[in-house]
């Protein structure tokens, strides 16, 4: 684990397949109390992944294990 603060938990990881370490964020479930907050999260997660900046990571995949909601960049 890298970090964890009141709203993510932070680790590196690596991708099956890929040489390179990854940033894997764990989102805090009491960002998304329901399933209408859980939607508007997930819309935002997917529209962040198109974002290409030279400064800025890139979000590459979102994803969902029971409960929980997370990013990888």
């Amino acid at each position: 684990m890298l970090g964890e603060n009141g709203t993510v938990v932070s680790a590196k990881a690596r991708r099956e397949g890929e040489e390179r370490e990854v940033l894997v964020k764990v989102l805090d479930p009491a960002l998304y109390p329901d399933e209408g907050a859980r939607a508007a999260l997930l819309q935002n997660l997917d529209l962040a992944q198109q974002v290409r900046h030279p400064g800025l990571a890139s979000l590459l995949q979102v994803g969902q294990d029971p409960g929980l909601i997370y990013g990888v960049w």
